[in-house]
């Protein structure tokens, strides 16, 4: 019964061992801004072509990207977080695709806690308008992309 009871513990403890055992994703922080960027791109399978534009607000530095992916033009926002004057990239949003004539808006959180709105789509010419929570605005425009975007706080 002893050897039964001594056996099973074993069994117990490699399961429970197994289950805990799982490997933990190394949060990495940087000396600067721009090592945060380019590490967080090259996690991303980007390069600094796909940055459309790096936005500040309220405190926050914000970097909208463009990714291609089969016959679908996607956009991504990332934040990169500072803490004890060290810097991380942060994604707290899945990538949306963009088409024409659909404005996409979303709502951001970053690392620090802010919340943001946050509105992409594809340009119809240089005079696009959106309606945003801000109401009417002129939002910033790729050029060679056609993306456009436009980032405000939530109060």
């Amino acid at each position: 019964m002893k050897m039964k009871n001594c056996f099973i513990l074993i069994i117990f403890c490699l399961i429970i061992n197994g289950c805990t055992n799982s490997k933990k994703e190394e949060v990495k922080w940087f000396e600067t801004e721009n090592e945060a960027i380019q590490y967080g791109l090259n996690e991303e399978g980007l390069n600094s072509d796909d940055v459309i534009s790096e936005l500040e607000m309220n405190g926050e530095l914000f970097i909208v990207f463009k990714k291609q992916e089969d016959s679908h033009l996607l956009v991504g926002l990332s934040n990169i977080a500072q803490k004890k004057n060290k810097f991380r990239w942060y994604r707290s949003n899945s990538f949306v695709a963009v088409e024409e004539n659909i404005n996409i808006g979303l709502i951001t959180k970053t690392l620090s806690g802010k919340q943001f709105n946050f509105y992409t789509g594809i340009s119809e010419g240089e005079e696009t308008v959106i309606d945003t929570s801000a109401g009417n605005i002129n939002p910033n425009i790729d050029v060679e992309s056609g993306i456009y975007y436009f980032i405000s706080n939530i109060n």
